[in-house]
């Protein structure tokens, strides 16, 4: 259930991918925000579910978070303005990226203090890219901890707990992975930190890639750049390396498989595009549609879930972030449409845009500015 890599390797042009992977088809809603306004980092109806959990101890308004927009930003979201959305992914003008993909490990509580303000983790992506110009100005934020996060559902999939973790990077390459334990935030900071995929947490994730390492005869990928060296020196390089890699679409098998495409690389290619070379990097993660392990031997599942063709995750979509030329791409694996966007938009206004069957039945592709319609808020604007 979703890819990410951050193609890191050309620092004078850095580019990002991510695959959203699903049970079923989701419409996605692209958005662009200007640099002006301000947002609610809840909804009414969120914070009242929150106080039915917790009556002892109310969350009203004054403890929820509101900010006003710092950068304009491209997003992807789920859901719709009259359900509500959550943020998926998207990139900001100083090229400032957040990837939210499914984490199991996340995990929430109910002990928010004076000192904090609550935020929905459906909105906690797009904080980052309204506040924040570098990986390090959120890192510095975020590491504050003032900051409580709620958990929520997924727009879309009402039986499905909006569990997340955010990877983030920037412009220069740096990068950072986001995640959430009891409502606090856990970061996770390296330029070599470059794939994420769902579980488990990504401390397991890089010891379980000791072995690979190992066979690829790179055992120092993932240690600090200042221990590399000392590291190095104490391992057991490999003599006689083995480059395979598991073909499977767990999440960890993804994980491996990304580690694998995006760490083998010629350093002297030149002429390369580094979107056009994150993309196929991701690729190699996508899950087809109908892909189904088990059948026909799961259709007690199916019936449960009320789903009509399948019940394994499988990749509805690609996002592309062009942090350097400022381009975002959203390119379906549903069909052939491929589709992006820039930050010329005429006027300091909102627009959206909806990802539906009605717009790839249209023949829309390539630059979709223009197909944009301007809103009168933006989302999560109002405390409501």
């Amino acid at each position: 259930m979703c890819t990410r890599i951050l193609n890191n390797i050309n620092r004078s042009h850095v580019t990002v991918g991510r695959n959203m992977d699903w049970e079923f088809p989701l419409n996605p809603t692209v958005s662009y925000t200007p640099s002006i306004g301000q947002r609610f980092g809840m909804s009414v109806q969120e914070v009242e579910k929150v106080n039915a959990k917790s009556p002892t101890l109310p969350l009203t308004q004054d403890g929820v978070l509101d900010w006003d927009i710092e950068y304009a930003s491209i997003s992807t979201l789920l859901g719709s303005e009259s359900n509500g959305y959550g943020f998926c992914d998207g990139m900001n003008e100083q090229g400032l990226v957040a990837n939210a993909l499914y984490d199991t490990n996340c995990s929430f509580g109910l002990n928010q203090t004076k000192e904090q303000k609550g935020l929905s983790i459906l909105r906690w992506g797009q904080y980052i890219l309204d506040r924040f110009a570098s990986v390090q100005e959120a890192v510095d934020s975020l590491s504050r901890q003032n900051i409580y996060l709620y958990g929520g559902q997924v727009p879309g999939d009402d039986l499905s707990a909006a569990t997340l973790h955010i990877a983030i990077s920037d412009k220069d390459g740096n990068s950072a992975i986001l995640e959430v334990h009891n409502s606090e935030i856990k970061i996770y900071k390296s330029d070599n930190y470059t794939v994420m995929t769902n579980q488990p947490n990504y401390p397991t994730q890089l010891k379980m890639m000791d072995y690979w390492l190992y066979q690829w005869n790179k055992p120092d990928l993932f240690n600090e750049l200042d221990e590399r060296t000392a590291i190095a020196e104490n391992h057991i390089r490999n003599p006689h390396p083995t480059f395979s890699v598991p073909g499977g679409y767990t999440s960890v098998q993804r994980f491996e498989r990304a580690c694998f495409y995006r760490y083998m690389y010629n350093p002297q290619a030149y002429k390369i595009d580094p979107v056009a070379q994150v993309c196929s990097m991701v690729a190699t993660c996508n899950v087809p549609p109908a892909f189904e392990e088990l059948y026909p031997h799961n259709l007690l599942e199916k019936l449960e879930k009320k789903l009509g063709y399948s019940v394994n995750s499988y990749t509805l979509w690609t996002n592309i972030s062009d942090s350097t030329k400022r381009r975002y791409y959203l390119m379906s694996n549903l069909s052939v449409q491929s589709l992006w966007f820039d930050f010329d938009f005429p006027s300091p206004k909102c627009y959206t845009l909806v990802v539906d069957k009605a717009l790839e039945n249209a023949g829309i592709m390539g630059l979709a500015n223009t197909e944009m319609l301007p809103c009168e808020t933006p989302p999560f604007s109002q405390y409501e």
